[in-house]
């Protein structure tokens, strides 16, 4: 028996992930995990280690959720400087107009890792799905 799935959001393919065989859920629950850490040693690997290491330690990964049909993991940074770290500041002066300056934004980090790490977690989760005999369409 075969059936065919196509993916066209992150609904459909946790809908998709609910109605594996169990036995798979051990498989997909490696391959999220996999990536979140993977995406954090990215993140970490490429931030500047500063005086006190804050932005570095602040990359944190938190399983959401592991339950019998599904795995959801979250990458975040939790230092207060992360974000400022990779967006920067505008122009800011004080109310008696003192200039304050900018921070410019650092090269990309976060967000290109996450998007790296995400899309080859699907490939790996079609490829899973695919070893069940289903047949996945992946859209770009």
């Amino acid at each position: 028996m075969s059936a065919e799935f196509t993916f066209r959001g992150i609904a459909e393919l946790k809908d998709a992930l609910g109605k594996l065989p169990d036995e798979l859920k051990g498989k997909s629950t490696q391959i999220v995990i996999d990536a979140a850490y993977g995406a954090q040693a990215e993140i970490v690997a490429a931030y500047p280690k500063g005086p006190t290491g804050h932005l570095q330690k602040g990359v944190k990964v938190k399983v959401q959720e592991i339950g019998p049909y599904g795995v959801a993991a979250q990458v975040r940074s939790s230092a207060p400087h992360g974000w400022l770290y990779e967006y920067g500041t505008r122009a800011r002066k004080t109310k008696r107009g003192w200039n304050r300056g900018t921070m410019p934004n650092a090269p990309d980090v976060f967000i290109p890792a996450m998007i790296r790490y995400r899309r080859a977690m699907y490939l790996k989760l079609a490829d899973l799905i695919r070893s069940t005999g289903l047949i996945v369409t992946l859209d770009a």
